[in-house]
């Protein structure tokens, strides 16, 4: 007799052999004894299907010609369509101009894990930052794989910059410690006055500097024997008169320009700049005119180390088509605080960039080239050591000398 409703359809989930399959398991989709077409399939009709099956949800679905055994079945339905997740929300084709590679095969509930456990974490945090990975295996058949990747990936700890290393101490006015220069200078007003720790902006105060020449090549410079942690730097202006003399000076790090001044911007006749690093050199360069000064504030955390890099010696160099590696090391453990490395005005970024630097096996810096800069200062170093190793992306070494500040 004929049937005209949905009661009297059977849909059934088969294996390879013919056999039914149960929760979990793939299996060729059959209704009323023929396969199902994936023309207009969706996940709505698995969904609608698997409930009608008795399960609570579907898991995977997917087509083709998998089995020999699909050909024995005749292709009953297609074009499945539901607008919800019951079957009585579906309609469906008869006829069809379907092949068996366009079968229905369906995964109902709870498919069981297929994973292998996951290998130990590789080795790459030996070094500080970059990430580690593990893997795992598809043990089982690749639906019981879906959930989550064959492979994982971490951040290794960071390494230590130098904000987390110093930003919880009370940063000093270090600026007395370092060496004050000007080009040149005119009514007593030398270089030193603006570290003699006087914020006043008076001229007749005498705590002002004032160069005798104007212009672009005028410089208000501060050297530190050794590096030293610079957190921020604040710099005073005149105020009795000619506030707008020091508008256009470049305020720079080690050669780099960090800012510039302009009278308009400062607040109570000072403006700060932000470093958050290590450096040897302030240099305030190029007014339009004259060049006074007030006071110029260095606050960060002192330090008193020599360098100590004839002291280490060249235990090896190892070379590739790419790369120069050079390793040094220190007859024993020393106490290390900063690495300097110096290259010839002649340097340009291919000779510069990506070179890395590693203390104790831990990469401490890589250069990246700035136009100007001929010095690169890594710093913040902890511990004591007694090897180091410059990697350079070159056939051929390109920097001139390094210094090793420490004890």
């Amino acid at each position: 007799r004929d049937c005209n409703t949905h009661s009297c359809e059977e849909f059934t989930l088969v294996d390879s052999n013919g056999d039914p399959v149960g929760e979990g398991v793939e299996g060729l989709l059959l209704f009323n004894g023929g396969t199902v077409c994936d023309d207009s399939f969706s996940y709505n009709s698995a969904t609608a299907i698997c409930r009608q099956l008795g399960y609570s949800d579907v898991s995977i679905w997917s087509s083709g010609q998998q089995w020999s055994i699909q050909s024995n079945y005749s292709i009953n339905i297609a074009d499945v369509r539901c607008n919800g997740d019951l079957w009585s929300s579906c309609t469906y084709a008869t006829s069809n101009n379907c092949g068996h590679y366009e079968d229905v095969f369906l995964i109902c509930g709870q498919v069981e894990d297929g994973w292998s456990e996951w290998s130990e974490w590789d080795s790459s945090c030996e070094q500080c930052g970059g990430n580690q990975t593990r893997s795992r295996e598809c043990e089982g058949h690749w639906y019981q794989c879906t959930d989550g990747s064959k492979v994982e990936t971490k951040d290794c700890p960071p390494c230590r910059t130098l904000t987390e290393k110093f930003g919880t101490e009370d940063h000093e006015n270090i600026a007395a410690f370092g060496t004050a220069s000007q080009k040149d200078s005119a009514y007593k007003g030398f270089a030193d006055r603006a570290i003699d720790g006087n914020t006043n902006g008076d001229f007749a105060g005498k705590s002002v500097t004032h160069t005798k020449s104007s212009g672009s090549d005028v410089f208000w410079k501060l050297h530190f024997s050794t590096p030293q942690y610079i957190e921020h730097v604040v710099v005073w202006g005149r105020t009795d008169c000619c506030r707008a003399r020091i508008d256009g000076a470049k305020f720079l790090i080690d050669h780099v320009e960090m800012g510039e001044l302009q009278s308009g911007e400062m607040t109570d006749d000072k403006i700060e700049f932000d470093v958050g690093g290590f450096g040897k050199e302030i240099m305030i360069k190029g007014p339009r005119k004259y060049l006074s000064l007030a006071e110029v504030q260095v606050f960060g955390v002192r330090s008193e180390f020599r360098d100590i890099a004839e002291d280490a010696e060249q235990s090896g160099t190892e070379r590739t088509g790419e790369s120069v590696v050079q390793h040094w090391t220190f007859e024993e453990e020393r106490l290390l605080n900063s690495f300097v490395l110096n290259y010839p005005d002649t340097a340009t970024a291919r000779d510069v960039d990506g070179t890395k630097v590693f203390v104790g096996g831990v990469k401490i810096g890589q250069v990246e080239f700035q136009d100007g800069k001929n010095s690169y200062v890594f710093g913040g170093l902890e511990g004591r050591h007694s090897r180091f190793t410059i990697e350079e992306p070159a056939s051929e070494s390109q920097f001139s000398d390094f210094e090793i500040y420490g004890e």
